[in-house]
């Protein structure tokens, strides 16, 4: 699916940026991929098997490159560049986003009351079982990031 800017004619030139969003197959989740970070792992592997089919068709498809990028230096939210080579072609580059299905992750789990990140994750053994205890704190940016994905 197309998204950003280009879609709405509002590129700016001499470099176009075609952003295209992929949703990641439902088949792919599960309801607890929210909780410690699972979500950005098979986000990750996602795009590294998406780039990786890509990039044995390199030829086939006028690949300039391919790379990972991290919009604004967010390690969270990696997209796959494409630069595209051939007349015409190479001002443009194509931005691939992952998205979810709509309404997967249920809206109460992602306020920024909420923890999605248990401390037990960060700390194993008999010292996780008594952090597990505790009192876990809301961090609102590890809540609320799956949905700003899509």
């Amino acid at each position: 699916k197309v998204v950003g800017s280009y879609l709405l004619g509002t590129t700016v030139k001499p470099d176009l940026n075609i952003d295209l969003a992929m949703y990641i197959p439902q088949e792919c989740l599960q309801a607890k991929d929210i909780l410690n970070y699972r979500y950005f792992y098979k986000r990750l592997l996602y795009l590294a098997m998406v780039a990786g089919y890509l990039g044995k068709k390199k030829k086939l498809l006028s690949l300039e490159s391919l790379e990972f990028y991290l919009p604004n230096g967010d390690p969270l939210r990696p997209v796959v560049l494409l630069r595209l080579k051939g007349k015409g072609l190479s001002k443009y580059s194509i931005q691939l986003h992952t998205a979810i299905p709509e309404a997967f992750f249920k809206h109460s789990r992602l306020g920024p009351d909420r923890n999605n990140v248990r401390r037990n994750f960060f700390v194993s053994g008999e010292q996780g079982k008594d952090v597990a205890k505790q009192d876990e704190k809301a961090k609102p940016s590890s809540s609320s990031s799956p949905p700003l994905s899509s």
